[in-house]
């Protein structure tokens, strides 16, 4: 008895002198089995049955083929569904077999396996996205960094060990910090030591990743220039001054723990991971908090193996998100509605809101509603692509019919005509320009000219962002109209000049904070601010979006070449108009000649009417430029 005691207090003394932090290794020839937990869930904190919950149960199998070729597979998989109303994140739920997921999680995936570090990985073609996530969860569990200082030779008593690393994605660079703790394991002597290794992440010097790169900054406006090296604005978003409206709300933390464990034969295991990310986002009082939370508990070993499978898509980097990003895929995983189904939504509002309209009648519940009908319509609208737009128009009665069209049928086109400028995508743009441009001519016109012209002049201001070929579309408008006595010929070459003069200014020149044509009393709210903003430095004043000069620079050499060769007096005005509506500081010298006189080939009366046309459009420039 007495040499039992001995040789096991002799086996810890041993275990604590050759106890070494290593990468983990797997074993080779042999399967790892892991038990698999991730649970996802979305609450406000403090308020009671508001846990929406998900989980997902399973095997995982790694199979070594060599010491760094991994063959893994997730296989018994249980799933609770969303639950949309729970108690609490720690509620238990009923778990049931999925047999789609486990038949696509069952799928192989080679993995390449470094230094705790996946260089590579496969992915199955039949994957779904759903199945895409949770195996690249899977391989993010088993990476692991660790310092050169932790992996020298026995520290001893310089436990814990503490290092930092810099880690950079889209967005910028942020901390990872690192705890190992080294401790006898309690199970021996089956096993003899234990390292844990904890991993937070410090993102407070970021912007929320997803908000920067997918949808959001670009899309809405805020330009490529919201860099992290640049002066934020005092809610410390990650976005420059002037851009609060498209700061994001979300915070993000990420907490990681390994535990490593050594088995008989000296190999360094993963014998457990857990992490947990958060995202909170931070909005009115009420806190809305995402958290995920994933478990890699080790079970045993066995000598099964696990067939590769060939012909599967081979990635190098676990962190590029771009060839899982699958629109459509998201769109029907999230259950969003299809193309049919937003279209026959916008023409029941669309009809709803003119039977109300049409009755007159404001004093029921249902026409209390039309405000929110409009801006549900307004919303639908934005998700529709122009193909999408061509299949509500066929519900709207043509301008040539409207003669003998029903009242209904006449206040529905015109609800029509009065939210389609103000649906502001670059795909409601090219529909409104395409359907112009196939009618104008036409004897039979779906769309007047004065229709056509009250519909543009409404657009620039509602652009949500003008791109390139939101400019190249509207300047398919410019001639368009062939016949000089054609009804409202005037008005609508005047709109089709001025709306991409109001677009070139919006993109180049307009400020994110100020609104085009803004009402003198909402100025008034802050006119010290307004004042300031107006007087600051050209090198802050930022326009609303990335402006495109080759096309810029094509429209105003051609808009200047026909006010200088044209003896059209009312196209006279309408060029210089134009010129001085892009707000545009080189377009100036174009002008000055008819603000002194001192254009040739005019009448006395023709140059003093001209004079006052510069001197009244000089107004546009001033406004963007008071200090020049």
């Amino acid at each position: 008895m007495k040499s039992f005691v001995f040789c096991v207090l002799f086996l810890c003394a041993v275990a604590g002198l050759l106890a070494k932090l290593t990468y983990p290794q797997f074993l080779v020839g042999k399967t790892q089995t892991y038990d698999l937990v991730i649970n996802m869930t979305a609450s406000v904190p403090g308020m009671h049955s508001q846990v929406a919950k998900s989980v997902l149960m399973g095997e995982l199998k790694i199979f070594a083929k060599s010491k760094k070729d991994l063959i893994m597979t997730v296989s018994d998989v249980k799933v609770s569904g969303s639950l949309p109303s729970v108690n609490s994140d720690a509620d238990h739920v009923v778990l049931k077999g999925s047999k789609i997921l486990d038949d696509l999680l069952k799928l192989p995936i080679k993995s390449r396996y470094e230094n705790g570090k996946i260089k590579s990985f496969t992915i199955d073609h039949k994957d779904t996205l759903e199945s895409k996530k949770i195996k690249k969860t899977v391989l993010r569990n088993l990476q692991l960094y660790l310092d050169k200082k932790v992996l020298r030779p026995p520290l001893n008593e310089k436990w814990p060990a503490t290092y930092n690393i810099t880690r950079t994605n889209s967005v910028g660079s942020y901390v990872s910090h690192y705890v190992v703790t080294h401790s006898p394991y309690e199970v021996f002597p089956h096993e003899f030591s234990v390292f844990n290794i904890s991993r937070t992440d410090n993102y407070e010097v970021l912007p929320y990743e997803t908000y920067k790169t997918h949808h959001n900054f670009e899309v809405q406006g805020c330009r490529k220039e919201c860099k992290q090296n640049q002066r934020e604005n005092a809610f410390g978003a990650g976005c420059p001054l002037e851009y609060e409206q498209f700061q994001t709300p979300m915070k993000r933390s990420f907490v990681q723990q390994h535990n490593l464990r050594t088995l008989r034969g000296g190999a360094l295991i993963i014998d457990s991971v857990k992490t947990k990310e958060t995202h909170v986002a931070d909005i009115y009082e009420q806190n809305m908090q995402v958290t995920i939370t994933s478990m890699l508990r080790y079970k045993t070993a066995t000598l099964d193996k696990i067939k590769e499978k060939s012909g599967q898509f081979v990635y190098s980097n676990l962190d590029d998100f771009s060839y899982e990003i699958k629109e459509a895929e998201v769109a029907n995983l999230c259950g969003h509605a299809s193309s049919e189904k937003k279209v026959k939504i916008a023409k029941t509002l669309l009809q709803q809101v003119a039977e109300i309209v049409v009755r007159g009648d404001i004093g029921n519940r249902t026409s209390n509603l039309i405000g929110e009908k409009v801006f549900l319509l307004r919303k639908v609208l934005t998700n529709l692509k122009q193909i999408d737009l061509r299949h509500l128009e066929h519900s709207i009665v043509s301008y040539y019919k409207m003669e003998h069209a029903s009242e209904i049928d006449i206040v529905k086109r015109q609800i029509w005509l009065d939210i389609l400028p103000v649906i502001g995508t670059e795909d409601s743009t090219s529909y409104i320009t395409n359907i112009i441009q196939e009618n104008v001519n036409k004897p039979d016109k779906s769309i007047s000219l004065w229709e056509a012209s009250s519909v543009l002049a409404a657009v620039p201001s509602n652009l949500k962002q003008v791109t390139g070929r939101t400019l190249l579309d509207l300047m398919r408008l410019l001639e368009l109209v062939s016949e000089r006595n054609e009804p409202g010929y005037t008005i609508f070459y005047s709109a089709s000049y001025l709306t991409v003069a109001r677009a070139i200014a919006k993109a180049c020149v307009i400020e994110k904070g100020a609104a085009e044509d803004e009402d003198e009393k909402k100025l008034v709210i802050d006119e010290i601010n307004l004042i300031l903003q107006k007087l600051s430095p050209k090198k802050q004043r930022k326009p609303a979006f990335t402006c495109s000069k080759p096309i810029v620079n094509r429209f105003v050499d051609d808009v200047v070449s026909k006010l200088t060769n044209s003896d059209d007096i009312a196209k006279g005005v309408i060029y210089i108009e134009t010129l001085s509506r892009t707000a545009l500081q080189e377009v100036l010298p174009y002008l000055l000649p008819y603000l002194y006189g001192k254009v040739s080939d005019l009448s006395p009366s023709d140059t003093d009417f001209m004079k006052l046309v510069a001197i009244k459009s000089l107004h546009n420039l001033v406004d963007f430029h008071p200090l020049d």
